[in-house]
């Protein structure tokens, strides 16, 4: 937003853990989130299926969010 600008050292960080399980994929993933480059093979009725799975167990996102400026009604709980 015009006029805003983030302060660089402070805010509150968040992790989300991104956890893949057992899925699979039918054609390789190239997102970095969502990356599957591993081929494992599914035995479906006699026939050998190439799947690739995800190349991590666990995946980690982080966000930092800051708040700039408050209503007027929070400024006295912004002084210590």
């Amino acid at each position: 937003m015009k006029g805003i600008e983030p302060n660089q050292g402070t805010g509150d960080v968040f992790f989300r853990a991104v956890v893949p399980n057992e899925i699979t994929y039918q054609y390789p993933v190239d997102d970095p989130l969502y990356a599957a480059h591993r081929k494992v093979y599914d035995v479906l009725k006699g026939t050998n299926k190439t799947r690739y799975a995800p190349d991590y167990p666990v995946k980690v996102v982080s966000c930092v969010q800051q708040v700039s400026g408050a209503p007027d009604h929070w400024t006295n709980c912004l002084h210590y």
